[in-house]
């Protein structure tokens, strides 16, 4: 026997003709000439230096070598073929389509994308930002993020974090207005939220009806028209902020923005959602397991109770 090995084409050929026992139909699936199959055999058994078949008047048999070579042969050609088709799979990137609101979006997602992307997951990812709910039609690979989902019977969700709305600003701002109790807050310029209808937005009108309290800031307001613009605005002492805490919950930890009046409304949660046929598909069961981990990560970190946060005021406070 030659020192290398034959060709793949040529144990292929082999393959099917064992298959068939006969050159003629295996000429029909390799799309070949009867004679070409019958010199590619030739060939074969001149280099390997021993038949692989013996001829019949009108029909093969494999020889005992033939015999013992098939098996081997044929199972080096299935995981061959197996291989190649994960690969080819690995060539054509998933698309996901994530519809989300910008700040959670810029604040929350993009941050964390690099890890997702870091466990090898071929999958492509397109943000689109919603200001409203994402209502899915008959698109496969849609997933949003959404806050408080519609419920619909079409449609698969679950919650990644609760969230909670409450009143917060700077030490410096604190301190400068006196912001000990509601009323105080007369004295001091709020932050609004424009964005009206949007899934993140909050309401100062709103927040102060529900106290059964009249909004009665005097000072200059500024109003901006995205979740994390009010709360960087905020961060930066431009007023007070009524923000979530699935944004805010960072800053509120590290002390940069201080949760005032011992207030903290309740307000639904962040959901992940699709449609339950887009649910099936592995890739986005994927993201849908990562999204949920990084959740379960960020409410470890920072969770809290309301005594907690009630606490920390007070420690503030105090301290002024």
């Amino acid at each position: 026997m030659a020192n290398r090995l034959p060709s793949l084409d040529a144990l292929r050929f082999f393959d099917v003709t064992a298959r068939y026992m006969s050159f003629t139909l295996a000429a029909a699936e390799l799309c070949v000439s009867q004679s070409a199959v019958s010199q590619k055999i030739r060939l074969l058994e001149e280099q390997l230096g021993y038949p692989l078949f013996q001829r019949l008047t009108r029909s093969l048999t494999l020889t005992k070598k033939g015999l013992r070579l098939l098996p081997v042969v044929r199972r080096a050609l299935l995981d061959i073929e197996a291989e190649l088709e994960i690969l080819a799979d690995k060539s054509e990137s998933f698309s996901l389509k994530i519809h989300t609101p910008a700040s959670i979006s810029s604040n929350w997602l993009i941050p964390r994308l690099a890890d997702f992307g870091r466990r090898g997951a071929n999958i492509d990812i397109e943000l689109v930002v919603d200001i409203l709910a994402k209502r899915f039609t008959n698109e496969l690979h849609d997933v949003a993020i959404i806050h408080n989902p519609a419920g619909s019977q079409n449609e698969h969700y679950e919650l990644l974090m609760a969230d909670y709305i409450y009143p917060v600003a700077t030490r410096e701002v604190v301190q400068q207005y006196s912001l000990y109790n509601v009323s105080d807050l007369k004295n001091a310029p709020l932050l609004h939220d424009s964005a009206r209808g949007g899934q993140l937005h909050t309401s100062w009108d709103a927040w102060f009806a529900k106290r059964k309290l009249r909004n009665q800031s005097t000072i200059n307001s500024l109003s901006l028209n995205q979740a994390n613009m009010i709360m960087s605005a905020a961060a930066e002492g431009a007023g007070v902020g009524l923000v979530r805490h699935c944004l805010a919950g960072p800053l509120v930890k590290s002390g940069v923005l201080i949760p005032l009046f011992n207030d903290i409304e309740a307000d639904g949660g962040i959901y992940i959602e699709s449609s339950h046929k887009a649910y099936q598909v592995p890739e986005i069961q994927a993201f849908w397991k990562w999204m949920v981990k990084q959740a379960r990560v960020y409410n470890k970190a920072h969770a809290f109770s309301n005594l907690e946060l009630f606490r920390a005021y007070e420690t503030h406070s105090t301290q002024t």
